[in-house]
């Protein structure tokens, strides 16, 4: 009785695949996996990636360092210059053999300028940072707009990834003193890397990767597999149906075979040209005459019989 029902379930997960109908997955495929087919579907909509795109270019007039901030990256600047030009000449003054002292003065010299950049380290992006980020989501969001939501993806998810690596993490501790770096760093993490990070994700990166998510594809998969077992029966392999692909194949070695037929054909008629031109030019018989040598013989034969009874 079980083997009747999946038989009976196989042969109509059969005729929806003739059909052109996808059986529908399994109602327990995965929290995660509607989670981020959810999330990520909301990518199709160009409006994220415009929106994320105008939050920027509204932000870029921020990006220009205040009177106090252009003093303060001034003085740091010359503060390094002055530093290193102090470990320079410490690390001379110990004489070339004292490599140790070299090293020690050129350690310091490094911290302090490490410390002075990190206290001058805008939270704000500046100004052409903040226009190149937005001109470079509202190409995403054209793309989106154009159809290809997963290019588009693509593109607004990497570089959220790079601004959130290369600007959110060296300014971590800034952002709450900054609501403009805060509201511009969750809005890449949301919008940016959330929504078309998930579509993108979603679209490439899992699907046969992670087991148990790719249902989908593992049901039409199976569902194909029955229905060629239904048509080629259990016991022998399924029947493969001939595609375009295929048949185009098979036309281009026909047609390599009558092209390859044609150039011998060819060549055995230039060669046949080619002897009987020189057996013209030298004189010799045709090979007709050569060939039939005996029935002449046997034909002067009969002739010279017939003539000696007619003389009797």
């Amino acid at each position: 009785m079980a083997a009747t029902d999946s038989q009976s379930r196989l042969g109509q997960e059969a005729r929806l695949v003739d059909d052109g109908i996808t059986p529908s997955a399994p109602a327990g495929r995965g929290r995660l996996q509607e989670t981020v087919q959810s999330i990520g579907s909301l990518a199709k909509d160009p409006k994220a990636a415009y929106s994320l795109a105008a939050l920027f270019a509204l932000a870029s007039p921020f990006g220009f360092a205040s009177p106090e901030q252009a003093a303060a990256e001034a003085a740091a600047k010359l503060q390094r210059q002055q530093q290193a030009a102090k470990a320079a000449q410490a690390a001379s003054s110990h004489g070339s053999s004292s490599l140790a002292a070299r090293l020690v003065a050129n350690a310091k010299a490094q911290s302090v300028r490490r410390a002075t950049a990190a206290s001058t380290l805008r939270a704000v992006p500046p100004f052409w940072q903040l226009a190149g980020f937005a001109a470079l989501f509202a190409t995403g969001g054209y793309i989106i707009d154009h159809g290809d939501a997963l290019n588009g993806s693509g593109v607004v998810s990497a570089w959220s990834i790079t601004f959130l690596l290369f600007r959110t993490l060296p300014t971590l501790k800034l952002l709450p003193r900054s609501p403009l770096a805060l509201a511009l760093s969750t809005s890449v993490a949301t919008l940016g890397l959330g929504v078309h990070g998930c579509h993108y994700f979603d679209q490439t990166s899992w699907r046969g990767a992670v087991p148990g998510l790719s249902t989908e594809l593992g049901q039409q998969s199976a569902a194909a597999a029955a229905a060629g077992a239904q048509r080629g029966g259990f016991g022998g392999p399924p029947s493969r149906p001939a595609t375009p692909q295929h048949s185009l194949l098979s036309s281009w070695k026909e047609e390599g075979v009558r092209a390859v037929q044609k150039v011998e054909d060819r060549a055995e008629d230039l060669a046949q040209h080619t002897a009987d031109r020189t057996r013209s030019l030298l004189g010799a018989p045709p090979p007709t005459l050569a060939r039939n040598n005996d029935e002449a013989r046997a034909l002067a034969y009969a002739r010279r019989e017939t003539k000696a009874r007619e003389s009797i």
